[in-house]
């Protein structure tokens, strides 16, 4: 199918049905990599989608979606779930995450500002890639003796 079917770490499959077809935020329940910054444990969705249960389903009001993905995926989860072999967002762990609330003109330049943050972002890494790309070519061609360099007497 073309609906996403979440997860509690992202989209793991795609099905036919949907149960959802709004704007909501996805938070881990368990399973996701809370006490992993570099990892996400919140996103945004938008249209039709099939949340499976290891996802909670946020319904923001009053505040802007990006800068409600930002700030979940920013928590310390380590002092609101503590450190356990299989760590869980339990829905009353949850309810009781307090969060800093400016205003909503606030919340959304705080949120294009890290958006284009993680925009410059993704084209330093498809830069490096790139970059990455090209010295595995040069290396490559250059030790196998494939490509030769021009050496001057």
């Amino acid at each position: 199918g073309l609906v996403p079917y979440w997860g509690a770490n992202s989209i793991v499959d795609f099905v036919s049905g949907h149960l959802l077809d709004e704007d909501v935020v996805l938070l881990g329940e368990d399973a996701a990599p809370f006490f992993d910054k570099s990892k996400r444990v919140a996103f945004a969705s938008h249209g039709k989608i099939w949340p499976n249960n290891h996802v909670h389903v946020l319904k923001p009001k009053d505040i802007d979606f990006s800068y409600a993905v930002y700030v979940l995926n920013q928590l310390p989860y380590e002092q609101i779930i503590g450190v356990t072999v299989r760590p869980k967002l339990t829905q009353s762990r949850m309810l009781d995450i307090d969060l800093v609330m400016p205003s909503r003109l606030e919340q959304a330049l705080i949120a294009q500002v890290l958006s284009d943050q993680e925009a410059l972002i993704a084209q330093y890494k498809k830069l490096r890639d790139a970059e990455k790309k090209r010295f595995d070519w040069l290396s490559d061609a250059l030790l196998s003796g494939t490509y030769r360099v021009k050496v001057e007497a």
